[in-house]
């Protein structure tokens, strides 16, 4: 067994212990679990190369983010704040913090402090192409839902632009919310419907739905049901259960396609494999006719 296998197995056995700790801070040495982390790393530094020291450190920054996102639902938020601050969190990461909202006002006051909101304006800031326009995104939830700050769409829309101009699917969504609603932009429909054909035509499975919707009910688009089918059933095989039930009832009906049973069944177990009842429902109602 070579030098470089061993250290690395010392340092995550190192790393490990530590973790199972019922209090980081509260050991015989009183050292910080940064403390131990860097000495375990200084100790084998002579016998690493720098790729798997690097790799290192990023299974460590993952290892803390794990637990700053359990203290962050387990609505422990000074210890969340401590860890998150403590590594240099990604677009993706910074996301995955925000999919835990809501947060009440008072949730907002404690984990929202100028030291978070700082490195989500900070990643912002940078190159909107690094990431595809994540970064700009997370930033206008910040603005959208007054995470910290106070409420401002118009900001919100400017970040969520900046992020759609880098064809972020999601943002594209966004931003079509704004302009149809006029919500920190004029009003201007024109552009709501521009933004949500492309936000569908990325792959964003809400707005798949949405202009299926919309070329159903004929709203800001020609009536077109082929076109409403089409983007159902992108939407239903990126497992949206809500859009299996859709298009399982579309083929059950017979009225935008042609009726099939079968597949109307094939879509409702899907959706009912979900835990959609609805589907159950109407799963067990065709069954004598398939």
């Amino acid at each position: 067994m070579n030098n470089k296998f061993i250290a690395v197995i010392l340092f995550s056995f190192s790393i490990s212990l530590f973790s199972m700790q019922p209090d980081k801070k509260d050991n015989d040495l009183n050292l910080t679990q940064d403390q131990v982390v860097f000495w375990c790393l200084d100790q084998i530094e002579p016998v690493i190369n720098k790729d798997i020291k690097l790799l290192l450190v990023n299974s460590l920054r993952e290892i803390y983010f794990s637990d700053g996102l359990k203290n962050l639902k387990n609505k422990k938020f000074e210890q969340a704040r401590e860890l998150f601050l403590s590594i240099k969190l990604n677009s993706q990461q910074m996301s995955q913090i925000l999919s835990l909202r809501p947060f009440d006002a008072e949730e907002k006051k404690r984990f929202f402090t100028d030291e978070i909101i700082n490195l989500f304006k900070e990643a912002a800031q940078l190159d909107p192409s690094l990431d595809k326009g994540l970064a700009q995104i997370n930033y206008g939830y910040i603005y959208n839902f007054a995470l910290g700050v106070e409420q401002d769409f118009k900001e919100a829309a400017h970040w969520f632009r900046l992020s759609a101009e880098q064809g972020n699917a999601q943002a594209q969504f966004e931003l079509h919310q704004k302009l149809a609603h006029g919500q920190g932009v004029e009003k201007d429909l024109n552009k709501a419907t521009h933004f949500l054909k492309l936000s569908a035509k990325h792959g964003y499975v809400n707005a798949q739905k949405m202009l299926s919707f919309f070329y159903e009910q004929g709203w800001l688009v020609e009536r077109n049901y082929k076109e409403a089918i089409r983007f159902l059933n992108l939407a239903a095989k990126q497992g949206d259960a809500a859009a299996q039930l859709s298009l399982g009832r579309e083929y059950e009906r017979g009225r935008m396609i042609e009726q099939d049973y079968k597949k109307a069944a094939y879509w409702y177990k899907l959706s009912a494999a979900q835990g959609d009842k609805t589907s159950k429902r109407y799963l067990e109602r065709i069954a004598q006719n398939i």
